[in-house]
């Protein structure tokens, strides 16, 4: 409760801070179309009740590559935006257990969706913070049916879904009238997590209520009248814990099973190309 409370307290900071605070035209959250290409590397480890390592997804020697999609527009308060974006992403990653061995090559795709708000905020003569909130969600899936490991362990579909609270801010920094410097921080406040297993036929859905994450990135953009050009370096972090505990049935046997506590990196670089609508 505590969480949600504090979350709509910066909701409510961003949109009723006072206009004479507003940015001008010079200085603003870049609106219309944008399209953007990510290269990226991902680590998604897993550890047991005793705090050790269990198991891990790794694109090392690969890159996951994303494609990304977005919308901004402006509001008919001036100062506040709004904007929707979507990415597929997809590469392979190599798959490693304490117990069953390893794998290499296993599929790694997803997809995020996100709906975010915006307030600019005059802080300099060419410089805006902009902080934001939304509502976003995230899935991946880790296809290893029909492989087998190191150690002849059958290989299995894994899907996570993540319902998450964006709050965040950006800082935008006008070098010159051509480039301008964009520092984005942003904290991830997880509303639900559900993991779902399948082996053979058998789908094992696991719920996780509590985890964060957080992202950071600053990069530069050149702007033209109609379009802005942008590169930019981001790091990308995820923690949940430990899920529910579940009873299932699995070929006729009952057992409980959990979902274990877990961590996810990601970091590289991103290429933008927006036009103003």
């Amino acid at each position: 409760m505590k969480k949600q409370f504090l979350c709509l307290l910066f909701a409510l900071f961003t949109l009723v801070i006072s206009p004479c605070s507003l940015a001008q035209e010079t200085v603003s959250t870049p609106t219309g179309l944008s399209f953007t290409l990510s290269g990226f590397k991902h680590k998604y480890e897993e550890v047991n009740a005793e705090g050790s390592f269990f198991m891990s997804n790794e694109s090392e020697g690969h890159s996951i590559y994303d494609y990304d999609f977005g919308y901004t527009g402006r509001t008919v308060m001036g100062h506040v935006y709004w904007s929707i974006y979507f990415s597929l992403f997809s590469g392979y990653t190599d798959y490693e257990s304490a117990n069953s061995g390893s794998m290499q090559d296993t599929a790694h795709k997803g997809y995020t969706s996100s709906l975010l708000f915006h307030h600019d905020i005059v802080i300099a003569p060419v410089a805006t913070l902009s902080p934001f909130f939304g509502i976003a969600y995230r899935e991946l899936e880790d296809d290893k049916t029909g492989k087998r490991t190191t150690t002849n362990a059958t290989g299995y579909y894994r899907l996570s879904e993540y319902t998450y609270v964006p709050l965040g801010a950006d800082l935008y920094y006008q070098i010159t009238p051509q480039w301008r410097l964009a520092v984005k921080g942003q904290w991830n406040s997880l509303a639900y997590a559900r993991h779902t297993t399948q082996f053979s036929g058998d789908a094992i859905p696991k719920n996780q209520h509590n985890g964060y994450g957080y992202l950071v990135e600053a990069g530069l953009a050149y702007i033209d009248h109609s379009y802005q050009v942008g590169i930019s370096l981001f790091s990308q972090y995820w923690k949940i814990q430990d899920s529910e505990i579940e009873t299932v049935t699995i070929n006729g046997l009952t057992a409980t099973m959990y979902e274990p506590e877990n961590e996810t990196k990601e970091s590289g670089y991103r290429l933008s190309l927006s036009f103003r609508i």
